[in-house]
């Protein structure tokens, strides 16, 4: 019984992928082209899977996943070879698993849309990367120093969402703001970065596209100083203290933004004074340096998938392979997200994703009683 019930989390899980719409984009990227053994679909719920267990290399994964015929029927796989699994990870299209994670996350979305209808700043994006030091004698095509690889993880996460809009990967010694213009920018849209993005070709094209952008300024930046604009009458907040807001012109000779910003400076509670530069006139310059302080969630998301994911040890070596885990694991982060919000579980999503875990285990040491069993139950009368 126990086992019965435990294996159920993982099928409840898989109940939250909508079959036909995955069916669609293995179909559109035929990833199943001529495939005899492991399919699209099974490959996804081993990787899952894999973000769920204690397995620590693929040699692990195989084993475990032999050693639970209860598995063995909800994933439709009987047995699976370490060759076999290998050489999906390194032959299917990467993209394919991208899809899915978009496809999940609109989903993910569109709940979270229906419960906040008044969410403020629904329009604001926070940008950054973080970088992922590998061996290098694996991970070769990613080098970054002589001893080290490392591969940098570039997201757009949607303010108050926790849940990235965009990713991209690129090897760690290439500058962010190179890869910067691969991700998509929308006109009326509202982006936030840090200062390592601060470059005026970037800017100016984000005006062009009638797009916002809040972005720290650097120190030893040539500015000019057209207006002193009035501040409030309170400036002192609950994290910060207004300083200073001005209209400022930016650059110098050979590169330059030919369009008047605005510049805002403020120091947080710690003593730190930043100035942070924007094309918003409309905003007041307290919401300016608010929501730069709201970048601050997106180093919250990157340390918790760093934690609690596996994205910082890879089963395959070849670029492809390394994109199929970071995929998985963002699936596996966003399918926690929408079995939150579903269910109206009151912990957090790290005491879910331990209790999630639990129950996973239970399929291989048979593990009794879970906290989440009236939380499963509102999954499936929502999924419906």
């Amino acid at each position: 019984m126990a086992s019965k019930y435990c294996t159920r989390v993982f099928g409840q899980l898989q109940g939250l992928m909508d079959r036909h719409q995955i069916k669609a984009i293995i179909e559109k990227h035929k990833s199943d082209y001529r495939v005899r053994v492991l399919f699209a679909w099974q490959h996804l719920q081993v990787m899952i899977l894999y973000q769920f267990c204690f397995a620590q290399s693929l040699r692990d994964m195989i084993s475990s996943y032999r050693s639970s015929q209860k598995l063995h029927q909800l994933v439709g796989l009987d047995h699976l070879a370490r060759s076999t699994f290998s050489d999906a990870n390194t032959h299917r299209a990467a993209a394919v698993f991208g899809d899915i994670f978009t496809y999940l996350y609109g989903k993910l979305i569109n709940v979270t849309t229906r419960q906040n209808q008044a969410r403020k700043f629904k329009d604001v994006f926070l940008v950054d990367s973080t970088l992922i030091k590998l061996t290098l004698a694996m991970i070769h095509w990613a080098s970054y120093r002589k001893q080290t690889a490392a591969i940098k993880l570039h997201f757009m996460l949607k303010l108050l969402e926790e849940v990235p809009a965009q990713v991209k990967l690129t090897v760690g010694r290439m500058h962010d703001v190179n890869k910067l213009a691969q991700l998509t920018y929308l006109k009326g849209m509202t982006y936030i970065f840090d200062r390592g993005y601060l470059a005026y070709d970037f800017l100016a094209k984000l005006i062009r596209d009638q797009a916002f952008f809040i972005v720290r300024f650097k120190k030893g930046n040539v500015i000019k100083v057209t207006k002193n604009l009035k501040l409030p009458k309170t400036t002192e907040y609950a994290d910060f203290t207004l300083l200073s807001d001005q209209m400022v012109l930016v650059g110098g000779v050979v590169k330059k933004i030919i369009m008047p910003l605005r510049l805002v400076t403020f120091e947080t509670n710690e003593g730190i004074i930043m100035s942070v530069l924007t094309n918003r006139f409309d905003l007041s310059a307290q919401t300016i340096a608010l929501l730069y302080q709201k970048r601050w969630q997106i180093e919250l998301f990157f340390r918790w998938i760093k934690q609690h994911l596996k994205v910082k040890t890879f089963m395959g070596t070849c670029e492809n392979a390394v994109l199929v885990q970071i995929f998985t694991a963002l699936i596996t982060y966003v399918l926690l997200n929408l079995l939150k919000v579903l269910s109206g579980y009151s912990g957090s999503l790290y005491e879910l994703l331990r209790e999630v875990k639990n129950n996973y285990q239970a399929t291989l040491r048979d593990i009794v009683g879970t906290p989440l069993h009236e939380a499963l139950q509102a999954v499936d009368a929502a999924a419906g």
